[in-house]
């Protein structure tokens, strides 16, 4: 049987987001074991009618193939109505993005009959799995997100001098609470905690937000904006891997399994983040991070507050980080066994 996979695989440049670094090592496994693969890269598909008419003319004269669909919730929903009306009897499988699709059917956003026609919906996390059998699927299971685990030892890079040292690694974005953090930090100062953390920020800052951003960090001295991380460079494993924790209060509307997560337990770092979405699927609360409420600048206030006085075991959640993380391996994750059992490959 000849499978179709589409989904964002950059655009013929190299593999940038989690997306379409996601949908590679996808890629990767299924031309390992799939004799008869058709790969369309779906980015900007919507500016591109030669994309819209590759996809088209595939259904069309390969209504009998199984397709596996890696795309964000309104390009899946649009090409899944496409395919199963065009070719009802097609086995298409819809991997995921992303962390709202439950919701968006139990409000009613989307329509839940074209999904109940697939073959199966493969998702991140277990709370959307537990939304969407409320919303009448049995279709549904969990692949959580992967990566592939740098085997390097970084156990000499963590150490103490009496600081918390805190990180956070993502889009620089309110959203993924960057202001939040910046309220938090500047009431601790006021009082009186500055010299008793830092917090350094990684990540891409969007281009409308960055004079506010950097014009608050510089108000700051125990506050830092380091750029971008390249973590295909190992050495900046290690280099994140001081930190005493990872600070994610994110209330990013379509948060799914960042993978950051998992970079974060790479290296040891307990994750400080709100209850978004699915964080608790992933995040052990008391385990390998700490929970609190989204939204809340007082809530990160209490949080580092409570770290700082050591009413949380971080070395001890550092060390959980370590044992949980290989459960996210790419070849435990993507195994034969388990492409077989969810009906990705034969």
């Amino acid at each position: 049987m000849k499978t179709i996979f589409i989904g964002s695989l950059g655009g013929g440049k190299t593999p940038n987001d989690g997306v379409s670094v996601k949908n590679f090592h996808i890629i990767t496994k299924l031309q390992k074991y799939c004799k008869n693969l058709k790969v369309i890269d779906s980015q900007n598909w919507k500016k591109s009618p030669s994309i819209l008419f590759n996809i088209l003319t595939t259904i069309l004269l390969n209504p009998k193939a199984k397709y596996i669909l890696s795309l964000n919730n309104t390009s899946a929903y649009r090409l899944i109505n496409l395919i199963t009306r065009i070719v009802p009897k097609a086995g298409v499988i819809y991997w995921v993005i992303g962390g709202t699709l439950g919701k968006w059917i139990l409000e009613g956003k989307v329509k839940a009959s074209p999904y109940k026609k697939l073959k199966e919906i493969l998702v991140e996390g277990k709370q959307m799995k537990v939304e969407l059998r409320r919303a009448g699927f049995e279709n549904v299971s969990v692949m959580p997100n992967f990566k592939s685990i740098p085997k390097i030892d970084i156990s000499s890079c963590k150490h103490r001098d009496g600081k918390l040292k805190l990180v956070f690694l993502s889009r620089v974005t309110p959203d993924k609470g960057s202001d939040l953090i910046l309220e938090a930090a500047s009431i601790l100062n006021q009082q009186g905690y500055k010299d008793k953390y830092s917090i350094d920020f990684y990540g891409p800052i969007k281009e409308d937000y960055k004079p506010h951003f950097i014009e608050e960090i510089n108000k700051s001295n125990n506050l830092k904006y380091h750029g971008f991380i390249d973590l295909r460079d190992l050495d900046n494993y290690k280099k994140l891997s001081k930190y005493d924790a990872m600070l994610f209060p994110t209330y990013w509307h379509g948060e799914g399994f960042p993978g950051i997560i998992i970079d974060a337990y790479v290296c040891g770092l307990p994750i400080l983040a709100s209850d978004w979405n699915m964080n608790k699927d992933f995040i052990i609360n008391g385990e390998t991070g700490v929970i609190f409420k989204p939204k809340s600048a007082d809530e990160i206030i209490k949080v580092i507050k409570n770290c700082i006085e050591g009413k949380f075991d971080l070395k001890k959640m550092s060390l959980k980080t370590f044992e949980t993380v290989m459960e996210y391996d790419i070849e435990t994750v993507l195994s034969e066994e388990n492409l077989k059992q969810h009906h990705i490959i034969d």
